[in-house]
């Protein structure tokens, strides 16, 4: 029976602690998160989208031809 309370305490620690683990983030606040910065489409100073204009092309325009 002390065996199974041990192992019980034990689980319920282990559990605990990754809940708390995955639950916490690793960005500061007000600092914002590099993950989610890259996620972010750039922008030019009036806050338009920046980019390329015209078609983009997956192959050259040689390969396109055949």
């Amino acid at each position: 029976m002390k065996n199974r309370a041990s192992f019980l305490k034990i689980c319920l620690f282990l559990a605990f602690s990754a809940f708390m683990i995955s639950s916490t983030s690793s960005c500061a606040r007000g600092v914002g998160c590099p993950a989610q910065d890259n996620i972010t489409a750039k922008t030019n100073k009036k806050g338009q989208l920046k980019g390329k204009k015209g078609k983009q092309h997956l192959f050259s325009k040689k390969m396109r031809k055949k």
